[in-house]
């Protein structure tokens, strides 16, 4: 009987300390008490709410408005380019041709029989760019004045004289006038040859509608065809 009293005292204890740890709550550790009740909550109630879904309606609303018409302003017509500095208009002359029927009438004006001159090589004609190298410095005061083309050719007179023939385009008679006022000598003497000439020592220059003409003799048997020859190329103008 003392032996099983003693058992009994041995035991009771051992097994009031185990029940005593079965029904005791869990401990929390230092890391879940720094960051408070909700690290020792589930996970699923912890974190964030998730993000409201996108309606299903708003991916087919985006596709139409990349395919509807982008409304776009009315374009208006481009302004038409200023004038060039000296560009003038012939009143009542007709509108101007292609270049390539331009150049043939230009050269046409030299066309023999010419009042019994002779053509001493072709007939050359020079641009913009091929006037600075005829006339170097003297081209912008053409070139400023609209100027189109020149041809230019060397004559032979009856009796062997020579003379250079210059004959240039100006688009416009208001052009030709106004290189005609800037180049005549205040010493030269007007004669009655187109629309203005004046005459000078060895030389004839005139203008006629579009065409500002200089005659350049080389001899005094080629300045006394100058008049003449002038009044034939008006007669062609």
């Amino acid at each position: 009987m003392r032996g099983l009293l003693l058992t009994v005292l041995i035991l009771f204890p051992v097994a009031l300390i185990g029940w005593i740890a079965a029904h005791r709550p869990p401990q929390r550790t230092a890391a879940q008490a720094d960051r408070g009740p909700a690290a020792s909550r589930p996970a699923a109630e912890v974190g964030s709410a998730p993000a409201p879904s996108t309606p299903a309606s708003s991916a087919p609303a985006i596709a139409l408005s990349a395919t509807q018409p982008v409304a776009r302003p009315a374009t208006s017509p481009a302004p038409a380019a200023a004038s060039a500095p000296g560009l003038a208009a012939a009143p009542g002359s007709a509108p101007a041709g292609r270049p390539a029927d331009e150049d043939r009438k230009l050269r046409s004006l030299f066309r023999l029989p010419l009042v019994g001159v002779e053509l001493d090589g072709q007939v050359k004609l020079y641009d913009g760019q091929g006037l600075f190298d005829y006339i170097d410095g003297a081209a912008p005061i053409f070139i400023e004045r609209n100027f189109r083309k020149l041809a230019a050719v060397d004559l032979l007179t009856p009796g062997d004289g020579s003379l250079t023939c210059d004959i240039y385009d100006m688009r416009a008679a208001d052009n030709a006038a106004s290189i005609y006022a800037k180049e005549r000598s205040p010493t030269a003497t007007a004669v009655a040859i187109g629309d203005q000439a004046h005459l000078g020592s060895l030389s004839l220059v005139f203008r006629r509608d579009r065409y500002y003409v200089k005659l350049t003799a080389f001899d005094k048997t080629a300045e006394a065809l100058l008049p003449e020859l002038a009044r034939a190329l008006v007669g062609r103008m």
